[in-house]
């Protein structure tokens, strides 16, 4: 918590607010147990403090899609997900090379620039979800701008919750990993379409602390993937 990964503070992030206009809303959702680090780390931030501590990442999400789907001053048709190991966003010019910032734009806000792309595309109402390429190190030109019905999109998701209420698409809060997949699978099992964006791309950091951590580095070696690294005991 004294060091986030993804801190919305920066201006790399969404830009320096402006007083005099709208500022996105920004919720961290945390571990009970963990809330009163980030609270000192962020003593303005907007907070959903989980009900259960020490559950996984499938509870978090699961649990933020409910708050946002119950009636009330939280409920959203649409809203964005983003993992806290997010580090930066290069974009992916028309003839397929990348840029990671514009020259004389030091800190350019490319967060903001990518979810305000996603979401202002002029059919983002008609996917379920919409996500982004993840860039690993191997990706050096985009060859297209989109992809429909793709099922690897996770860790950046612009959510549909409207849509995905009405076909009761939820988050499986017993999953510790793939998740965001696994919701994919069922909108488009339920007939939505996914949308991935390659226009800009994300990078996220595997540190060795905080997030997920711990679920990350408990599988090196020869380790095979079984049903309770997948899913949290019944």
């Amino acid at each position: 918590p004294s060091s986030p990964y993804l801190d919305q503070e920066r201006s790399a992030c969404l830009g320096r607010p402006d007083p005099a206009g709208a500022r996105p809303v920004w919720l961290l959702v945390v571990d009970p147990d963990e809330a009163p680090s980030y609270a000192a780390r962020h003593p303005d931030a907007l907070f959903l403090v989980l009900p259960e501590a020490g559950r996984k990442v499938g509870y978090a999400r699961a649990v933020a899609q409910h708050v946002s789907s119950t009636a009330g001053p939280t409920r959203t048709a649409f809203y964005w997900s983003l993992d806290d190991n997010l580090v930066r966003f290069q974009k992916w010019e028309p003839s397929g090379a990348r840029t990671e910032a514009e020259p004389g734009r030091p800190g350019v806000p490319r967060f903001l620039e990518a979810m305000l792309y996603a979401q202002t595309l002029p059919d983002a109402e008609d996917y379920g979800l919409i996500g982004f390429l993840r860039q690993r190190g191997t990706a050096v030109r985009a060859t297209q701008s989109h992809a429909t019905n793709v099922l690897s999109i996770y860790k950046c998701l612009l959510v549909n919750n409207k849509a995905l209420g009405a076909a009761k698409a939820r988050y499986n809060a017993s999953l510790s990993r793939f998740e965001d997949i696994a919701l994919t699978h069922r909108a488009l099992a339920s007939g939505l379409k996914t949308l991935k964006c390659y226009s800009y791309s994300y990078v996220a950091a595997n540190l060795r602390s905080g997030g997920c951590a711990d679920l990350r580095f408990e599988l090196r070696g020869d380790h095979f993937l079984g049903r309770d690294d997948v899913a949290e005991p019944l």
